[in-house]
């Protein structure tokens, strides 16, 4: 380790010691040896033992900590200082605002009704084309340069993170059994035979979580776990003595020696009455599924766990293709039933001056359009029969106009206003009246209705 990083793992060891030593169990066990808690802090963050265990915790955090400041050396330039953009590269850039500005606009203007769908794809698409026009318009070094930035922040906020892993590692399984181990050894052997507990928080605490007592028995276990040859080791031993303690500490690698590869552990066990061909069948299969998942210990994440990833990954992606399909069908839905409602209501010939002149009249007042828009000729087609015409549309749109003359001929302020018609440049045969004499052409009074009544008898 570097001077600096021993450095950082000294100052942590003092932290850390220094709120130990304030703990129920550590304080009152300190005060009763009549200890100074400044002077335990010292002896034992310079005891051998804590300081080579706290090496080994650290270990990863220094290679990290290296790794950044390696990464930190390899910085490349990013802004040339003499860089001048030419006038393409200065048509790229001014093009990025412009760009956004739209995006924004249109967000503003139709982001109340646009699904969702579509302004993900909006967003998308605005992301791919500022990416182009930054491509083209920046130097070739800024990329280079982001590359290397991004890999720089993930460095750097991941070392903050793995030191606060590494400050609990210390703690839980250095320290405290070490400073636990220390103040044993400043007490002197007692001979009463009665047995004082000042705290029994420890001997609550669930199984596999406490300090692990190094008696025989699990000094026997280490050395047989780290010797070299294969082979089989029975425990035994009466009921309480810690048989499955060991077992279970030994399959989590807690015996492991630090300079020695990892162990795959596997607990299991075979009821009263088995078939030893099916018990070793089981075996070998989770002695298989412990080395898959530890294989897949590099994404944090087992080999079963990342199958279900994979195939919950492929429904949502499913999911989300029939989202859109359905969404995309009810928009063309929705744009084929305006458009079939609109050839019912004005007859439009499928000709593109009209469409044309269509298109500028509603452009140039939609608000005056759509009050003067006649819906009652969407049903005049579907009441009213053509039997001459062999044409489906032929037919609709001849019924509309006849049914349009019809009402004209019928309605005064239709005829009185029939020069608003704007029809030189292919414009919809909507007449544009005010709104108060649409209202009066739409609904006429009693009176009239009994006049055209009249002249009907007359007739």
């Amino acid at each position: 380790m570097s001077l600096d990083a021993e450095t950082w793992l000294y100052r942590d060891m003092r932290t850390i010691l220094d709120r130990l030593v304030r703990r129920p169990q550590f304080a009152e066990e300190i005060s009763r040896l009549k200890l100074n808690a400044r002077k335990v802090v010292a002896q034992v963050a310079k005891d051998p033992a804590v300081l080579a265990g706290a090496r080994r915790a650290y270990e990863s955090l220094a290679s990290e900590r290296q790794a950044l400041e390696e990464h930190s050396r390899d910085e490349p330039i990013g802004w040339p200082l003499n860089w001048q953009p030419d006038a393409f590269e200065r048509r790229m850039l001014w093009a990025i605002p412009c760009v956004l500005a739209v995006w924004i606009a249109a967000v503003v203007l139709f982001g109340s009704w646009l699904p969702g769908v579509v302004e993900l794809s909006l967003v998308i698409v605005v992301v791919l084309i500022v990416g182009a026009l930054a491509r083209l318009g920046l130097p070739d070094t800024v990329w280079p340069w982001l590359r290397w930035k991004r890999e720089h922040t993930m460095l750097a906020v991941g070392l903050p993170v793995s030191r606060w892993d590494r400050r609990q590692v210390l703690r839980d399984e250095v320290l405290v059994p070490e400073l636990r181990e220390w103040l044993s050894r400043q007490t002197q052997p007692s001979f009463e035979l009665t047995l004082e507990l000042r705290d029994a928080a420890g001997l609550t605490m669930p199984p596999g979580q406490g300090a692990l007592v190094r008696t025989d028995a699990v000094e026997a276990c280490r050395r047989e776990v780290n010797r070299d040859y294969p082979g089989a080791v029975g425990l035994a031993g009466t009921r309480g003595a810690g048989k499955t303690t060991i077992a279970e500490r030994a399959a989590r690698d807690e015996f492991t020696d630090p300079g020695r590869p990892p162990v795959v552990g596997v607990q299991t066990s075979a009821p009263v009455r088995y078939d030893a061909r099916d018990f070793i069948l089981h075996l070998h299969t989770c002695v298989c599924r412990a080395v898959l998942d530890f294989l897949a210990a590099s994404g944090e994440q087992s080999e079963t766990r990342q199958q279900w990833n994979r195939l919950h990954r492929r429904h949502r992606i499913q999911a989300t293709i029939g989202d859109v399909s359905r969404t995309v069908l009810s928009i063309g839905t929705k744009l084929g039933l305006a458009l079939g409602a609109a050839t019912l209501a004005w007859g439009w010939p499928p000709t593109r001056a009209l469409l044309g002149g269509f298109l500028r009249d509603l452009a140039a007042d939609p608000e005056g359009f759509i009050r003067t828009v006649s819906w009652s000729d969407v049903w005049a087609p579907a009441v009213t029969q053509h039997p001459v015409s062999a044409n489906p549309y032929q037919r609709l749109v001849g019924q509309s106009q006849r049914a349009r003359r019809c009402r004209d001929e019928h309605d005064p302020f239709v005829g009185q206003n029939r020069a608003a018609v704007d029809t030189s440049r292919g414009g919809s045969p909507v007449a544009r009246l005010p709104r108060t004499q649409h209202r009066r052409a739409r609904q006429p009074d009693e009176r009239d209705r009994g006049d055209h009544r009249r002249a009907g008898q007359n007739r």
